[in-house]
């Protein structure tokens, strides 16, 4: 269901995130930011014997699974995402743990449900097809489509002809539009275009 989010939205999936963690050494990837997602499969809502709240949770994707710890402030503003079944996506990186110099931890600095992904950080579609690519099916959906979801992320379509080393490109610019559903559905559906994404930093 959401293959164009782990294509294009620089989602590392689980088993390489996995890689990274269990092969960190002192310098390594402490302080480079991943993005993850995943199904939550398991919550723990637990409590420490001076009475602060924390937790853990389980994610998986198609590759491989990984559980993660939150402790104090960041369980309780992270803890209304972890339903077993709900889709989130985590920001973060690895650090040190507080005075284990050489045990690391990843530090979530954001979490969402990745079902708003397409909205939140698409800054720019551009689209690159062959003149043969354009038909009036396509036209016509991608015009319904500017209308049915406008918003402030830009679109812009390369048609290029390599033999003549042709290219003409076209964009929006007083109105764009939200990155959507079907506009997902269609892009990586469709073979005869290529697809980038600028994701807001």
């Amino acid at each position: 269901h959401f293959r164009f989010e782990l294509k294009h939205y620089e989602i590392t999936n689980i088993a390489d995130f996995n890689e990274v963690r269990d092969a960190l050494v002192e310098g390594s990837s402490l302080g480079k930011m991943y993005r993850v997602a995943g199904l939550v499969t398991d919550v723990q809502h637990r409590m420490t014997k001076t009475g602060k709240n924390f937790g853990s949770f389980v994610i998986e994707d198609y590759s491989g699974k990984t559980e993660y710890m939150l402790w104090s402030e960041d369980y309780i503003k992270y803890k209304d995402y972890l339903e077993k079944g709900q889709n989130i996506l985590l920001n973060g990186y690895f650090r040190n743990r507080y005075n284990q110099p050489n045990l690391f931890e990843f530090k979530i600095s954001s979490m969402s449900l990745l079902e708003t992904v397409k909205q939140q950080l698409t800054r720019s579609v551009e689209i690159n097809m062959h003149p043969s690519a354009v038909t009036p099916a396509m036209v016509g959906f991608i015009e319904k489509n500017l209308k049915t979801y406008p918003g402030k992320s830009t679109l812009r379509i390369n048609i290029m002809e390599p033999k003549e080393n042709l290219k003409i490109s076209m964009y929006t610019i007083e109105r764009g539009f939200q990155m959507n559903e079907e506009m997902a559905d269609y892009l990586m559906n469709n073979l005869d275009v290529e697809v980038k994404v600028g994701l807001v930093s």
